[in-house]
């Protein structure tokens, strides 16, 4: 679902995929969406009550995962999981298989809500329950996932 309000704009660049339970809703300022982005699956809200929300291109969004007013998401980042990222920075860099994971776009996943995180490129930062800047790690950090 897209809906924009009287006061509110919504640009979506080209090549975005949606998956069902992704919403994106303004009620004032706007949203500017990149080319190339995958919003689900498991769902994806953006929502803007005012101000503006800019995401990159090329970047994940899915499991839950909630875009609030402030953020500016740069290319290829993820927000991975039920977090509710608001008034959130995250660095652009190389996708998911960028061999050098330090290279690789910032970062948010796990559960919670991320507010005024600055999450650089190679960064990533798992909250539970919360989201302490603190807890910013490297991406070299986590091992990758071991495959079948």
């Amino acid at each position: 679902m897209i809906e924009a309000v009287t006061r509110a704009r919504v640009a979506i660049g080209p090549n975005n995929v949606f998956w069902p339970g992704t919403v994106l809703y303004a009620a004032a300022g706007e949203i500017v969406i990149g080319a190339g982005n995958a919003f689900g699956s498991g769902g994806a809200t953006v929502r803007l009550e005012e101000a503006r929300i800019r995401i990159g291109s090329f970047g994940r969004y899915r499991d839950e995962a909630t875009i609030l007013a402030g953020c500016d998401l740069g290319d290829v980042e993820r927000v991975l999981g039920p977090v509710q990222a608001q008034d959130c920075v995250l660095g652009g860099g190389g996708s998911h298989a960028e061999p050098d994971p330090d290279a690789r776009g910032g970062v948010h996943k796990g559960v919670g809500r991320a507010r005024g995180q600055r999450v650089r490129r190679g960064e990533v930062i798992l909250g539970e329950g919360r989201f302490d800047a603190r807890e910013i790690k490297p991406q070299s950090h986590y091992p990758p996932p071991k495959r079948a």
